[in-house]
């Protein structure tokens, strides 16, 4: 073959090399743009909230403080409570404690007159005259135990002894509430994003395993069991153990470190309310002073304070958050020992049951 023939063919072979070249790049380009559209589309979903319900509830912001506090609810696939717990994580000492309650806990409603097993929690509240049976699951687990929490996740069809945890942690279920809108819906009851659960997942991975702890009320003698009438097991609970317990595990160290002195007045029909507005605080760690009647009846809740500057205490902030609506005022001339006082009102009232008035029975 001439040198001339041997050159051509080369320059051949080289033109070929570079259009297959530009060929595979060109279809690894299309190819990954095809892929990244797909997964962007398919996780188009992570930024809106998971529950249809939710844009007629209270949206909670996905960004999480220090102190994370939580409910769950775990359903069976007929939609009885298998277990509820709270958790609250800290993400400065990196610890996690969990309680739990067992489906054959004996709760009740807020204020109400009505008691039954957990079991039936989920399909008992909508029943009660209400549009937000999210926040009624919610104040009855308040009303268990004694603690303010925004935040209520409840998840379906997991297998039975499957903490919430674990469930949330698990590749599986990041995987499909990222990709997977129709799986997230049908699994998970929140007016939370997919993005804030992968986030919780985060946050709950970073805790080391000897830091992560979980109770049975039946632990420490908290649930007591007994038989029913119809011969099934119950649960009772001890409520001094249980508050006992609470406030050695789960208090908030700013409020014990800020020791103010807290009052609280009832201004409403419902008996009893200041009490139980008492037990949150007392809970949390908060220290209260005095709990009485309110002569002059209110429909706002007023929270009064010595000095203006009480307002960027954690503890106006935790007490506050449990209120949710209500007025702030300075008294310089608080003459009851007290640096923070609380007006219980008509709207404190209604946020925990959806009524104002308390339930009679005929």
């Amino acid at each position: 073959m001439s040198k001339k023939k041997r050159r051509l063919s080369r320059t051949s072979l080289k033109q070929v090399k570079r259009k297959a070249v530009k060929l595979f790049v060109c279809v690894g380009l299309i190819s990954t743009l095809a892929i990244v559209g797909y997964g962007a589309w398919t996780a188009r979903h992570i930024l809106e909230p998971i529950s249809s319900h939710a844009s007629t509830e209270k949206s909670i912001a996905s960004k999480f403080s220090e102190q994370v506090k939580f409910y769950t609810l775990t359903l069976d696939e007929d939609e009885f409570v298998q277990s509820a717990s709270f958790t609250i994580i800290d993400t400065h000492e990196q610890s996690l404690k969990t309680i739990r309650l067992p489906q054959e806990t004996i709760v009740r409603l807020p204020y109400g007159m009505d008691e039954f097993k957990l079991a039936s929690l989920y399909k008992v509240t909508p029943l009660e005259n209400t549009i937000n049976k999210n926040n009624l699951i919610i104040q009855t687990l308040v009303e268990y135990f004694g603690l303010p929490v925004e935040r209520l996740y409840i998840i379906k069809n997991t297998e039975n002894g499957t903490s919430f945890n674990e469930w949330l942690t698990h590749p599986v279920t990041l995987f499909k509430l990222t990709f997977d809108q129709k799986w997230a819906k049908h699994h998970v009851i929140t007016n939370e994003t997919p993005l804030s659960l992968i986030e919780l997942a985060r946050i709950i991975h970073k805790v080391p395993n000897e830091f992560n702890t979980t109770i049975d009320i039946k632990q420490y003698g908290i649930g007591i069991e007994s038989k029913n009438k119809d011969g099934t097991t119950i649960l009772n609970t001890d409520r001094n153990k249980l508050d006992e317990y609470i406030k050695k595990s789960f208090q908030n160290i700013e409020l014990i470190h800020e020791k103010l002195n807290i009052k609280i007045e009832n201004s409403t029909e419902i008996t009893g309310l200041g009490s139980k507005f008492s037990r949150i605080v007392t809970n949390m760690g908060g220290i209260v002073i005095d709990v009485g009647n309110s002569i002059e009846k209110t429909d706002t809740t007023i929270i009064y304070i010595k000095e203006e500057h009480l307002k960027e205490t954690t503890t106006f902030h935790e007490i506050s958050k449990i209120l949710q609506s209500y007025e702030v005022k300075v008294d310089n001339e608080m003459s009851s020992g007290a640096d923070i006082s609380v007006r219980l009102g008509q709207s404190y009232a209604l946020l925990i049951h959806g009524k104002t008035e308390p339930k009679r029975i005929n």
